[in-house]
């Protein structure tokens, strides 16, 4: 969702009347918020708007270590979110300022390396637009053509496995209905949209894999959330940088759609 909303154009839809924040995180899941549903809470906010799409709730999605490890100070869990977490997890969040210093030796060669400018960043990449921007993040910044695009599909791939979704229950279908009953239980009004992806990601991904993911909509969200917005297959490949994160031009198309809807519900 990070690269798809531009928070400055919804507040000034809105008539600056509302303060909007994009939160967006690379590989982002319920599960990893529910560790951090306390600092949630505490920004005390009317709505919430989640976007999600297969990888959302796909049994093949893990909570990279790094992103408990690296911020475990600020996480926590309690008797209702503990359950969701497995051994690991936990041991990772429950992590002290030394751990925290041993976990970061890892990172000394990468740091090293960007320090003195040896650094080979992907073309398509840039961290400068994302450390402390929670209003217009983005970290990719070029469209990839689609010959590099078709390279990522297949089964055999990253991107088209953590996009298998089966009927079976797993814990980010769990985590995912526990975080929208936390908010709903704080008087939060929670918005899903279902995001855009690229039409040859669409095309790619068989009609199982999309009838399960429906049924779980139908059945799991749609009864517990106050709004449901399908975006999936809204925009044609001219609106993306790769297959699932939006453009510039996608980006103001998708921000306007997303602040007529928050217009609706304020």
């Amino acid at each position: 969702m990070r690269e798809a909303i531009n928070a400055h154009s919804i507040e000034r839809q809105l008539g600056n009347t509302t303060s909007a924040y994009n939160l967006g995180f690379t590989g982002d899941l319920a599960l990893r918020r529910l560790a951090e549903i306390d600092s949630i809470l505490g920004t005390k906010p009317k709505i919430i708007v989640i976007g999600i799409t297969f990888h959302s709730i796909s049994d093949r999605s893990h909570v990279p270590e790094d992103h408990l490890a690296l911020v475990s100070q600020k996480m926590k869990t309690n008797e209702k979110t503990e359950l969701f977490f497995d051994q690991r997890q936990h041991e990772l969040i429950d992590y002290n300022w030394l751990d925290r210093i041993i976990f970061k030796r890892k990172f000394i060669f990468a740091a090293i390396i960007d320090i003195v400018g040896l650094n080979r960043q992907n073309e398509f990449e840039d961290s400068t637009n994302v450390v402390g921007n929670f209003k217009d993040p983005f970290f990719y910044n070029k469209n990839q053509s689609e010959e590099v695009l078709k390279k990522k599909l297949g089964p055999k791939t990253e991107m088209y496995n953590t996009f298998v979704v089966s009927r079976e229950d797993n814990s980010n279908k769990r985590a995912l209905i526990e975080f929208i009953r936390i908010l709903k239980g704080e008087k939060i009004k929670v918005v899903i949209l279902d995001m855009p992806i690229h039409p040859l990601l669409q095309k790619e991904l068989p009609e199982e894999i999309n009838q399960n993911y429906q049924a779980y909509i139908n059945e799991s969200l749609l009864p517990i959330v106050d709004g449901y917005f399908d975006f999936q297959r809204e925009y044609d490949q001219s609106h993306f940088l790769d297959l699932t994160h939006l453009n510039a031009k996608g980006k103001d198309d998708f921000s306007a759609k997303v602040a007529q809807i928050l217009q609706e519900m304020i």
